[in-house]
């Protein structure tokens, strides 16, 4: 494919310019972000990913934490044993992820607030569920290659795009303003185990896979490639804010935070 070939400051450059006027007239709903913005300065926070490795770690010891959870964390035995400050789902709408049953996720856990892509919008403010108030919305249209070192993340603006919805659950972290960050379920070892989509939690019918293997080895090369210049850029935003990233996941692939 042509992308392969073309420097990734173009793809990036392109990236953003279709972005930005896709999303121009959704940006008022991201300045309501702004009333939380380092909301939580100086605390502490447990981001959770949904790896398998989430059940190497103690989990009585964040009983009664503040945490920021993802996806169908909604599964887990333990979810009403934790404060949920945010729960995450990242997928634009058009991701083949996203499905209305995203959204009744999401009324499966007792958060504080809820945070979906942009271009959901419309269609979870359409749902009138309870927790509505408490959405918010988020324009990633920032390509890796186009964000500044020293730039901090404000979700109340166009911000740097993820991923993953583990980028945008760190994102969000930042956003509040948490001075340290720990890290846990971030196995990210999709590319030594291609064919299997492992969860900490129990499958169960009806339950999304990631199965990574419909994607070619050397698509997920580059995939994997640029998720982690987002993880480096958010790093650097992390420093620019005086927060810390620590990732306690274990084991993990994720090397680019500390580990302790």
């Amino acid at each position: 494919m042509i992308k392969y070939f073309l420097p990734p400051f173009i793809i990036d450059s392109l990236s953003f310019l279709n972005s930005f006027f896709v999303n121009l007239l959704l940006l008022p709903k991201i300045w309501k972000n702004s009333k939380l913005k380092n909301s939580k300065k100086g605390k502490s926070v447990y981001v959770i990913a949904n790896g398998p490795s989430l059940n190497n770690f103690d989990i009585p010891s964040i009983y009664g934490k503040e945490v920021i959870v993802m996806n169908n964390f909604n599964l887990s035995e333990w979810k009403d044993k934790v404060s949920i400050v945010a729960h995450c789902i990242g997928e634009p709408k058009s991701s083949t992820h996203w499905g209305k049953d995203q959204i009744e996720i999401m009324s499966d856990t007792n958060s504080s607030s809820y945070w979906f892509h942009i271009s959901n919008a419309k269609e979870v403010e359409s749902s009138n569920l309870s927790f509505n108030k408490n959405c918010y919305y988020v324009s990633s249209i920032i390509p890796p290659g186009l964000w500044n070192l020293n730039r901090e993340i404000n979700l109340s603006c166009s911000t740097l795009g993820y991923q993953t919805t583990a980028q945008l659950s760190i994102m969000v972290a930042l956003h509040l303003g948490y001075k340290e960050i720990f890290l846990i379920g971030f196995d990210h070892d999709w590319l030594s185990n291609r064919n299997i989509s492992p969860h900490f939690y129990k499958e169960r019918d009806g339950v999304r896979k990631a199965d990574l293997s419909i994607f070619p080895y050397f698509e997920l090369i580059n995939m994997s490639q640029r998720m982690w210049r987002i993880y480096m850029k958010l790093k650097s935003s992390s420093i620019k804010s005086g927060s810390r990233i620590i990732n306690l996941s274990i084991p993990t692939f994720l090397d680019v935070f500390d580990n302790n």
